[in-house]
């Protein structure tokens, strides 16, 4: 395989990577989500940033990271702000005013070589570095956490009790990681799976089945983990493993689980 061809693979990978699922998402997200932005709030959230704003913002950004469709950093536009801040104004304020952002301005460009590389316009995501991304999956989880909510109150889903006088949980979110909470039967993880199937249709967002886990009580039966495990794919999780430095499971040695 010559550099052409390898170059050829990743522009197509990407492309194809890149490419909007076309997700089928209900106007009103089956009433999960209310109206909680007041027409005040409203118009402060949709005002057109003024200038000292962008330069604010421009100004805030890491210097070396996201490189904009010039190739340039942030570091450029700080050191040349005098001659491009207001041709950079103009264009902010624009998107604002009328709704309107080159295609371009979105453009991934992902090098195999000094000498290959392949211009890729992105229909779905975000650049890397891009201060929207948290915001956008902040967002998503709360649908996803409410489509749970909803399964919960129908009596669907049990609430889990982890311990004598601690609040009861069914779901947990932190960065992009997600911990789902529920009772041993095979009806309530059904359930479960259809909140993360209806998500994913909406969102275009597909669970990894081979980067995801279950654990359990002591008390749950191996019979009960197999039939999981031969049904969806899950494997146990195994023991001694951490999240964020804090063991999963704990042992008579509290000492040693902590190290």
């Amino acid at each position: 395989m010559n550099m052409k061809d390898i170059g050829e693979y990743f522009s197509t990978k990407f492309s194809e990577v890149f490419q909007s699922s076309s997700p089928s998402v209900p106007l009103d997200l089956d009433g999960l989500i209310e109206p909680c932005i007041s027409a005040q709030e409203n118009e402060m959230l949709t005002v057109v940033p003024s200038a000292d704003d962008i330069r604010r913002v421009v100004f805030e950004m890491h210097p070396l990271k996201a490189p904009g469709l010039d190739g340039m950093p942030g570091l450029f536009y700080r050191h040349y702000w005098s001659i491009v801040g207001d041709q950079l104004v103009a264009a902010v304020q624009s998107f604002f005013k009328e709704g309107w952002l080159l295609r371009e301005l979105n453009h991934t460009y992902p090098q195999s070589s000094r000498s290959h590389e392949a211009k890729i316009n992105p229909f779905r995501g975000l650049r890397q570095g891009d201060p929207l991304s948290p915001y956008l999956f902040i967002i998503g989880c709360e649908v996803l956490a409410r489509l749970i909510s909803s399964e919960e109150n129908k009596g669907s889903i049990r609430v889990v009790h982890l311990a004598n006088g601690a609040s009861t949980i069914t779901k947990l979110f932190y960065a992009d990681d997600v911990m789902l909470f529920c009772n041993v039967k095979l009806s309530e993880i059904r359930t479960m799976l259809n909140c993360l199937d209806r998500y994913g249709k909406w969102s275009g967002q597909i669970i990894s089945v081979e980067k995801s886990s279950i654990f359990s009580s002591k008390g749950v039966h191996l019979d009960f983990l197999r039939q999981v495990k031969n049904q969806w794919g899950f494997k146990k999780l195994r023991h001694g493993t951490k999240y964020l430095r804090v063991p999963l499971y704990l042992s008579n040695n509290k000492a040693r689980d902590f190290a």
